[in-house]
């Protein structure tokens, strides 16, 4: 069985390696310099590869049926076990799973290694410029070479994180044997949003609560960074995505910051008022409670001191661009693959996985667990087709 894989990302090596390891002859094409450039940056350098609450509930909602039924065939255990027989030994910190070293890329390359040790034949520098299918066989041109093959992979993920990338490629191939297309935009991405005046540069542990029409959608918690374009931090990020969705059908998008988190506003107006009756200076009562260069910001409203902390209202204009951005939301509708084996419901002998379909994960290792089980499974189906 010939296979021909398009990408060398994190869903095409385990799909390379897995495929391979079943005895299939594998050829993948990577359009960049090397393999797995976006694994090694994942996790700030650090990988994080998956998480220990694998539930769907963390990815958009129109994929989460996908998503259950894919971790079904392919269950966390079983993709940390492929990753083991890889050389990739893991260790967990916070519920986020990270290889032992703590180094993400240590995954690439065992992933890398563990495909060509099986016989894997990886080209760089091949983008895939075409791709068809005429009697039973595919054809994929790099604008050098035609490779032919009885079945094929595509992992070609999108252009999230790169600046020398066009978007509008980012599924052509797969549009090219017959799928649709959700439109992209950008996901896990800092927010553009009304700004705080004097508060760039300042982090600080918050909740973020994303409203539209004034109706409560999602929220989350942890560090916020404040810039002099709007919010970023992981809370800002895994809103982002959504709060895309609904700019999008035109509705009116707004962030509430909760400086208190942990307090409600009655808690909250308790302790300042403890404070003051304690005879700290009006001036000083925000001292030590929330960042000094915030305070000038949360002052001098008509609210209440305590209300102003928990209720800070920003309005979102827009995310930040597919380059600043983790993953693109959008892609080939979940509903054209067989969650089961990924394979194209379209078009028979094509498979695919990875970023390129739209089911898009929050912060925390779930956008890679969703590319290493549809790629393994791929590889695995594919090979015995």
């Amino acid at each position: 069985m010939k296979i021909l894989i398009a990408g060398g990302g994190a869903a095409g090596l385990c799909a390379a390696a897995a495929a391979a390891a079943e005895g299939a002859s594998v050829t993948v094409l990577e359009a960049g310099r090397t393999v797995g450039e976006k694994l090694s940056r994942t996790g700030n350098g650090r990988g994080n590869i998956g998480n220990t609450d694998m539930d769907a509930a963390y990815y958009n909602a129109s994929s989460r049926m996908f998503v259950a039924e894919l971790f079904h065939a392919m269950p966390a255990d079983s993709v940390f076990g492929f990753l083991r027989t890889c050389g990739i030994e893991t260790r967990t910190v916070d519920g986020r799973i990270y290889p032992m070293s703590e180094e993400a890329p240590a995954v690439t390359a065992n992933l890398r290694d563990a495909a060509v040790r099986c016989g894997a034949v990886i080209h760089t520098n091949a983008p895939v410029r075409s791709l068809s299918k005429r009697e039973g066989k595919f054809y994929a041109g790099t604008g050098s070479w035609t490779y032919e093959a009885d079945r094929v992979i595509l992992a070609t993920g999108t252009s999230a994180g790169c600046r020398d990338r066009d978007a509008g490629e980012d599924a052509s191939l797969a549009r090219s044997l017959g799928h649709s297309l959700v439109p992209f935009h950008p996901a896990l991405c800092p927010l553009r949003t009304d700004v705080l005046k004097g508060t760039s540069g300042v982090r600080v542990r918050a909740s973020l609560t994303l409203l539209a029409d004034g109706r409560e959608v999602m929220s989350d918690e942890g560090q916020v960074q404040l810039t002099d374009y709007g919010l970023s931090g992981i809370p800002a990020m895994n809103l982002s995505g959504t709060a895309g969705d609904l700019l999008a059908e035109g509705r009116n998008v707004r962030i509430r910051l909760d400086l208190l988190p942990s307090f409600t506003e009655e808690e909250a107006a308790s302790l300042l008022g403890e404070r003051t009756a304690a005879g700290i200076p009006e001036n000083a009562v925000l001292r030590g409670l929330i960042p000094a260069k915030l305070i000038p910001a949360v002052t001098g409203d008509d609210q209440s001191l305590a209300e102003r902390l928990k209720n800070i209202s920003l309005r979102v204009y827009g995310t930040a661009g597919a380059a600043a951005a983790q993953v693109l939301r959008g892609g080939i509708p979940a509903e054209e693959v067989d969650p089961r084996t990924m394979a194209s419901r379209i078009c028979k002998g094509a498979y695919l996985c990875g970023e390129i379909l739209n089911a898009d994960g929050l912060c925390g290792g779930y956008n890679l667990m969703f590319a290493f089980a549809g790629g393994i499974l791929a590889g695995k189906q594919a090979a015995h087709a």
